[in-house]
């Protein structure tokens, strides 16, 4: 105890021992107050003016103008010095955006029922039909425990691009292609393997199962980009010693909140990654100054949206309830109304959760592509790369795809489903990874790079030859229409 005592005394002093350092302390404490007052404010208001919403960009603006470094730093992403690296990127980020936007109207065909429902619910609400100055409250989720701020990238995006299925997919797009360069980012730093995270990079830009994904108007697809680019990040700026890469991390952090839910298992895999640099490290605090600026600029922008959670559980936490697997209602609908025992439930469960990467096919009309996760040679090489990972210690990726499997299938009704597994998908790239670069390593450049084309091949052809031919029945709802 008068260990810690003295940590947290040193840390305090630490904290107040600068002009500019309690600058920043000082204005990180009054803009998190501010915006949980907003959230206690406003958490029970449906409809909002202006004035909330400003305040919360201003807040949000301030923080991080004040948390972030002045310039005397060295730069945090050197480009001239890494230009290949910086050229090959670039290329792959074309790459991932073409694959994503080609035939964007029609592959897949229409729109799913709720992405439609979205649409509309964001052209009628932003702002109000009948009261044009209040907004709906972007601070809060709907009975269907979606957070509405994703809804208002709805409304920017029809009046950039006008009233289209591509006008509303296309931040999807941007953010799959971005979640893409995140991935790199992340393995880099996890790793140290440059070449392992060039393969987990160029492996995704070309899945099937991220490229579908980034084709739909809902926020699924941005757990790929908040996730990964929230771990690089971090690691990035304690390697370099550079805060602001925190505050970045700070910033895809708190807006994770407002996207999918199925991507706050991000917090998890924080605190591991904080405990395995606690250990690490002598200079623990500053690693704990580090850390708190991510965790105070993710503060001020998640906060009114933690609060509603708070003060509205039943709205917060609706779709958790509706989805959970193990209620009497979820298993009397697999067994189609016959008895069935907790036991054999549960190995169904197991199965089929942890079947849907090789073995199970997708169910949900969101994709229904009738094949598991994985298919040809990517999902022989997942399976040995999970064996590699226990042999080359990169127990995270192990983890990650735990978390994601019990608590998006083994714990869901009606698995495995697309919409819940979607958060493993850099876990899944990272594990097919590793067998190809063993291979470079092992000097069979000649396989390793086959099996790249292989791969290339089967997912591209897959998606855009035999999927299109037969999409999701689900997907072929036209661009709602809003009435006068």
């Amino acid at each position: 105890m008068t260990s810690i005592f003295q940590f947290i005394v040193r840390l305090w002093n630490l904290l107040w021992s600068k002009k500019e350092r309690s600058r920043q302390v000082g204005i990180a404490f009054l803009t998190i107050i501010i915006s949980l007052w907003i959230g206690f404010r406003y958490a029970k208001d449906v409809f909002v003016n202006l004035f909330p919403i400003l305040l919360w960009g201003y807040l949000v603006f301030l923080c991080f103008i004040a948390l972030y470094p002045n310039n005397r730093q060295s730069p945090l992403f050197d480009v001239k010095r890494n230009l290949p690296v910086a050229g090959g990127l670039l290329l792959l980020f074309f790459v991932s955006i073409l694959l994503r936007s080609v035939q964007l109207d029609s592959l897949p065909p229409g729109l799913h029922p709720d992405e439609s429902g979205y649409i509309e619910f964001a052209l009628l609400h932003i702002p109000n039909a009948e009261q044009p100055w209040l907004f709906i409250n972007p601070f809060r989720t709907g009975l269907d425990s979606q957070p509405i701020l994703y809804k208002y990238l709805f409304w920017i995006s029809t009046h950039l691009f006008g009233p289209s299925i591509s006008a509303v997919k296309i931040f999807s797009v941007i953010a799959g292609a971005m979640a893409v360069l995140g991935t790199f980012l992340m393995m880099k730093e996890l790793t140290g393997n440059i070449r392992l995270a060039w393969l987990t990079a160029l492996l995704m830009s070309v899945y099937h199962y991220h490229v579908h994904w980034s084709r739909l108007a809902l926020s699924n697809i941005w757990t790929t980009l908040f996730l990964p680019m929230t771990i690089g990040l971090f690691l990035l700026g304690w390697r370099k010693q550079h805060s602001g890469a925190a505050v970045l991390a700070g910033v895809c952090l708190g807006f994770s909140a407002y996207v999918y839910s199925g991507g706050y298992f991000v917090v998890i895999l924080l605190t591991i990654l904080f405990v395995r640099l606690w250990r690490q490290t002598q200079d623990r605090l500053n690693l704990t100054i580090y850390s708190a600026k991510m965790i105070a600029m993710a503060a001020v922008i998640a906060a009114p949206l933690v609060v509603f959670a708070y003060l509205v559980p039943e709205y917060f936490f609706d779709r958790a309830a509706l989805v959970r697997g193990w209620t009497p209602q979820a298993i009397m609908a697999y067994s189609r109304g016959e008895e069935i025992s907790f036991r054999d439930y549960f190995v169904h469960q197991v199965e089929y959760s942890f079947g849907a990467y090789n073995f199970h096919p997708e169910i949900t009309g969101f994709y229904k592509p009738e094949i598991p996760f994985l298919v040809g040679f990517a999902s022989i090489l997942f399976l040995v790369g999970i064996f590699l990972a226990f042999n080359r210690k990169h127990y995270l990726a192990l983890i990650w795809l735990l978390i994601v499997t019990i608590l998006g299938g083994v714990m869901i009704d009606g698995t495995p489903g697309s919409t819940h597994f979607i958060g493993a998908i850099p876990a899944i790239c990272w594990l097919v990874a590793l067998p190809i670069d063993k291979l470079f390593e092992s000097g069979n450049q000649r396989l390793a790079y086959a099996l790249i084309v292989v791969i290339i091949y089967t997912d591209l052809f897959f998606y855009f030859a035999l999927y299109n031919g037969n999409p999701s029945s689900d997907l072929t709802l036209p661009f709602p229409i809003i009435g006068p």
